[in-house]
């Protein structure tokens, strides 16, 4: 993915000299701390859109910075052990030494973002501090009766959560669209009735009217997710099957 440059605001504090954001502690040649770091999200699913936005960079203006992501931590700490360049982001920060880098979040638990600004001239390398994004788990449901009557109609609850701390929470994300499906006897499935558009409490409510007897197997499909003006792509997702039995 290619990352967009975009103008940030500048440093509130400048060297008198150079106009620029005043080093932490090192002197040239070595790897110092600097900058701000900012997220547009703390948690997201695996596949939504993430801007993280770099600001205040010591050194020249225009320097090379890259968005890192920590993959490996010591164990039984937050402590970074091993970081990798995201695919894609780098770029050359601007007058106000800032840069913002778009990507998309990690199917980790735990993730870890830094920038990574190398030696530039006779100004060291700049390190940002660390923010961190945890990535949450999609998961669907499907709620319906034991038993049902041909000809008589019974309600479909299907949802969808993202799945936080072994608990199943709403979305808080509109727009999402899901749809009832049936098994086939070849173990294939087939859409029952409209797809539907789950609100912010990812859960919607349809209606089925059997016309045959015998045990049916449903389940929800929740559709991959491009919602628009934003640059999130998450994969659909299914549900457990569930079994009525219609008399």
């Amino acid at each position: 993915m290619t990352a967009v440059r975009r103008t940030v605001a500048a440093a509130t504090v400048l060297t008198a000299l150079v106009g620029a954001p005043v080093l932490t502690g090192a002197a040239d040649g070595t790897t110092v701390t600097g900058g701000t770091l900012a997220v547009s999200r703390t948690a997201g699913i695996p596949g939504e859109e993430l801007v993280v936005t770099v600001a205040g960079l010591p050194g020249p203006a225009a320097r090379r910075a890259t968005l890192e992501r920590c993959v490996a931590y010591a164990s039984g700490t937050t402590t970074c052990t091993y970081w990798v360049a995201v695919e894609g982001s780098t770029g050359v920060t601007t007058t106000d030494h800032g840069y913002t880098f778009h990507t998309r979040v990690h199917a980790m638990d735990r993730n870890a973002y830094r920038v990574n600004a190398p030696a530039s001239g006779t100004s060291p390398a700049v390190l940002s501090p660390e923010l961190p994004v945890r990535g949450v788990q999609q998961e669907a449901t499907i709620k319906v009766p034991a038993t049902a009557t041909v000809g008589t109609p019974f309600d479909v609850t299907l949802a969808w959560a993202v799945y936080v701390n072994r608990t199943n929470q709403p979305p808080d994300r509109p727009g999402r669209q899901l749809a009832l499906q049936q098994r086939n006897a070849d173990g294939s499935w087939t859409r029952v009735g409209a797809v539907v558009t789950a609100p912010s409490s990812g859960a919607v409510t349809v209606r089925v009217t059997p016309t045959v007897a015998g045990a049916v197997t449903y389940r929800t499909a929740v559709y991959a997710w491009a919602p628009a003006g934003q640059d999130t792509r998450v994969g659909w997702f299914p549900s457990y099957p569930s079994v009525v039995v219609v008399r």
